[in-house]
């Protein structure tokens, strides 16, 4: 047997498809806000986010505020002229000197690392010269700027010593914690339960057709070849493949695998999106036709 239904307008499947869409943002976005504040107050992410703090304070490079919050140096000082650059400047190479003959971040034993790398650095500016024969020390040049200096030791601050920083084992154990933690409990997780309830839990109760609301909006339903409603081992491997491939392989894969399945959308005869095409289902009109359950119940409505 096979029932056959009128194809899906192509307007009512775009409408659908952002009906359901704009549910799903709106729904992962309340859940992002409530699981950072959730996860954030939880005491592995507490003591994730404190370990980075104390590890930016003892370098002697950040700025602590009264909310316990850390800003660079040099972002938080925001020079408006010469004269607060000039008064600045000496602060951020006292601050960029006293890390880099930190032990605790360099091995000072090393003839290329700790404070003499800051001695080079300055030196390949081009800005300053050597205070000494020795060629322990430097100083700026007379003909340059405080602006000049301020942005220079802006950049070295930002570009360079923040990143030595980075290599420090705590931090990285503490930065991957925050990381993992944002990526998968607060990002990955609410996108993950906002799909399931939109594209699984919900065709669940709308069964018939395996609607989803926009579905339900613009009269449309899924249906298998034969032109009834999915089974739901059908139905569970459509999601499936909806869920891991379009959805979860393109956060990581450049939104790829969803491309191709609009693509899908867009030039197949049937407009089969990637997930239809591979589970043998149609999406179709059913503003006027009866999906029907299985083959007994069209048996039995096409005898009364």
């Amino acid at each position: 047997m096979e029932v056959t239904f009128t194809k899906a307008k192509f307007s009512s499947r775009v409408f659908s498809f952002m009906v359901d869409l704009f549910l799903m943002i709106v729904t992962a976005l309340g859940l992002v806000i409530g699981f950072r504040y959730l996860f954030g107050g939880m005491p592995f992410y507490q003591n994730a986010s404190n370990k980075i703090k104390e590890i930016e304070m003892a370098s002697h490079l950040y700025y602590k505020d009264e909310k316990g919050d850390t800003t660079i140096l040099c972002d938080h000082y925001k020079p408006e002229n010469e004269e607060q650059c000039e008064q600045y400047n000496p602060q951020l190479n006292q601050a960029l000197s006293d890390f880099y003959r930190d032990s605790f971040f360099f091995n000072q034993s090393d003839s290329e690392s700790g404070y003499t790398l800051y001695i080079k650095q300055r030196m390949d500016t081009g800005l300053f010269i050597y205070t000494d024969d020795s060629h322990t020390d430097v100083a700026p040049k007379d003909d340059v700027k405080a602006s000049e200096l301020y942005q220079t030791y802006t950049s070295l601050m930002k570009h360079q010593a923040v990143s030595y920083i980075a290599q420090n084992v705590d931090y990285i154990n503490s930065a991957r914690t925050l990381n993992l933690t944002f990526i998968f409990l607060i990002l990955v997780l609410p996108i993950s339960i906002s799909v399931i309830i939109y594209e699984f839990i919900i065709p669940l109760i709308f069964k018939r057709g395996r609607k989803t609301i926009g579905k339900y909006l613009f009269k449309l339903g899924v249906v298998d070849q034969k032109g009834l409603s999915p089974s739901f081992a059908r139905f569970f491997a459509r999601f499936i493949l909806f869920y891991l491939v379009e959805i979860m392989l393109s956060i990581v894969a450049f939104l790829i695998p969803f491309i191709v399945s609009v693509s899908m959308f867009f030039f197949t005869k049937n407009n089969q999106t990637f997930h239809d095409y591979i589970a043998g289902t149609y999406v179709v009109n059913c503003e006027s036709s009866r999906i029907f359950m299985n083959k007994e119940e069209y048996t039995k409505a096409k005898q009364d």
